[in-house]
């Protein structure tokens, strides 16, 4: 669990350039509708002038394949020495207030590559780390792990014979994915925003005898106010869940998702009818 914490460290620092740029910017845009207003975007990312830098990704990176290393790079943006210079944005007003802000920006940190890299600085100096490289292994295995859980590609070093933390950790996320709370309602005010959050998945049941783990989508509030789509949501389970190789040392598992609704249903000895649950689809991921 506490590796699963670190990696969401860094999500605040993924997200929050869009934050600023668009839940905030679009914000005073609706309060000041008539006002002619130049902004200039906000941008953050990791400083490659930090002490060390490059040597804690080489850290990172030790023992990992040659896709998996480039990827972390481009998640910690090591390839952009200086931040891009932004340019102001005009907006106009009238009568009809301002078009929202569409952001995108030119950097893409990834929340795990930035957690496992505030995990690897919280030991010490790289000189520090690789000297007590016996005390700190399971640290740098578990930062390892952390910097590759949110890459939806097919990696080796998902392999449990090899990498079993890195294994582990993807399933994890895999299954937790769709518990998470959703933020659904924003109302604004001015420089407040109100969310709602409900979860698509109340539990995972696993029956051990079969190793399957039951996951049954029967929310549906929740679907409908995220617009949920089984046949999309299942075809990225089978990406995420296909990254995986358990190799010859971790048993066959099924994922069975269920897509669920709950239909009336009247029997002649009951005047009042009775909610039951009915499976709209199925869908069987093997680990």
């Amino acid at each position: 669990m506490g590796h699963w914490v670190a990696a969401r460290y860094g999500y605040p620092l993924e997200k929050m350039t869009a934050a600023v740029n668009w839940s905030l910017v679009n914000q005073i845009l609706k309060s000041y509708p008539y006002l002619p207003l130049e902004i200039l975007p906000l941008e953050v990312m990791l400083s490659s002038k930090g002490k060390h830098s490059d040597e804690y990704l080489a850290i990172l990176e030790e023992s990992l394949s040659k896709e998996a290393k480039k990827l972390i790079r481009q998640g910690a943006s090591a390839y952009k020495k200086t931040l891009p210079v932004p340019e102001p944005k005009t907006f106009l007003g009238g009568e009809n207030g301002h078009t929202e802000y569409e952001y995108t920006s030119p950097i893409q940190l990834d929340h795990g590559v930035v957690g496992a890299l505030n995990l690897l600085r919280s030991l010490g100096t790289p000189e520090e780390i690789r000297e007590r490289s016996e005390d700190f292994m399971g640290y740098i295995k578990a930062a390892r792990a952390i910097a590759l859980h949110n890459f939806k590609k097919d990696l080796k070093d998902f392999s449990f014979d090899a990498h079993p933390l890195s294994f582990f950790l993807a399933l994890i996320d895999e299954m937790q994915e769709g518990g998470r709370p959703i933020p659904l309602q924003v109302r604004d005010s001015y420089f407040t925003v109100d969310l709602k959050k409900i979860s698509l998945l109340d539990e995972i049941r696993l029956i051990l005898d079969e190793r399957e783990w039951m996951m049954q989508y029967r929310n549906m509030e929740a679907k409908r106010l995220s617009k949920f789509n089984f046949q999309r949501f299942t075809n990225a389970k089978e990406v995420g869940f296909g990254r995986l190789h358990r190799g010859n040392l971790f048993p066959q598992n099924d994922v069975i998702l269920q897509d669920l609704k709950a239909v009336p249903k009247s029997t002649p000895k009951v005047k009042q009818q009775k909610m039951m649950e009915e499976t709209i689809d199925e869908v069987r991921i093997v680990i």
